[in-house]
């Protein structure tokens, strides 16, 4: 049996009103379509005044630059979907952690019509991992500062972060460099590094340091030596992120 979009769209729509969790349809632009019950709680406002609203807003502030990027690679196709923990704002000003995994959903065309986003309340068993948001935060500031290049990459090589340090090292703005793969910027020669890392990686090595050309916004490129320190999940071993 198959579904239309219309039938299916309004399925999802059924099936997240009366959901335990907070579930939302929100528009490629950010804004509120359609909010559960659980997500106006979560939240603190009713539904007529959510639908007012983005999730950008509602967004802590140095949480935003990550969840926009991963926006950015559904929009782009590059994924179909998302996962990660972020901080939001309650109507009463306070800090929410929640469990936040989304969903493109696309017409027929390939464009995107809306996310499906759904968010688990995870502030009572994140108070260290608010404070460890916070102690990140404030290193962040810190290697914004640094003449070093800092980034985080995903599992699969793209950059996630870097800081502004990059544009008088290498000649890129931060808007051109993040979000693309790590291996758009690797020297031909040096395009199975990448390959190499992450098989160190899966063999249990914690930290790789390599020396290799980097491409630079003028074409040229620059020698860098870089640490990476390989994130892994524990229970398989596998890289989350670099």
């Amino acid at each position: 049996m198959s579904w239309s979009k219309a039938e299916s769209d309004s399925r999802v729509v059924r099936g997240m009103r009366d959901a335990p969790i907070g579930m939302c349809l929100v528009a490629p632009d950010g804004r509120f379509v359609e909010v559960n019950a659980a997500l106006c709680d979560f939240f603190g406002h009713d539904a007529d005044a959510l639908v007012t609203r983005t999730w950008q807003e509602l967004t802590v502030a140095e949480d935003l630059e990550l969840d926009l990027a991963q926006v950015q690679r559904v929009v782009d196709g590059e994924i179909d979907g998302y996962r990660l923990t972020k901080r939001f704002r309650h109507s009463d000003g306070s800090v929410l952690v929640g469990d936040l995994s989304v969903s493109g959903i696309r017409d027929p065309d390939g464009s995107l019509a809306y996310f499906v986003s759904q968010i688990v309340d995870v502030t009572a068993k994140s108070a260290t991992e608010l404070d460890l948001a916070e102690s990140q935060h404030k290193y962040r500031v810190m290697v914004e500062n640094t003449s070093d290049i800092v980034t985080i990459l995903s599992p699969d090589a793209i950059v996630v972060w870097v800081s502004p340090s990059v544009t008088p090292t290498l000649g890129w703005r931060v808007d051109e460099y993040a979000g693309r793969s790590v291996l758009e910027f690797l020297h031909p020669d040096e395009l199975s590094l990448m390959a190499d890392i992450q098989r160190r990686a899966y063999e249990g090595e914690p930290k790789v340091r390599i020396r290799h050309r980097s491409r630079c916004a003028d074409g040229t490129y620059r020698w860098l030596d870089t640490l990476i320190t390989i994130e892994v999940d524990p229970s398989d071993g596998s890289p989350t992120g670099y």
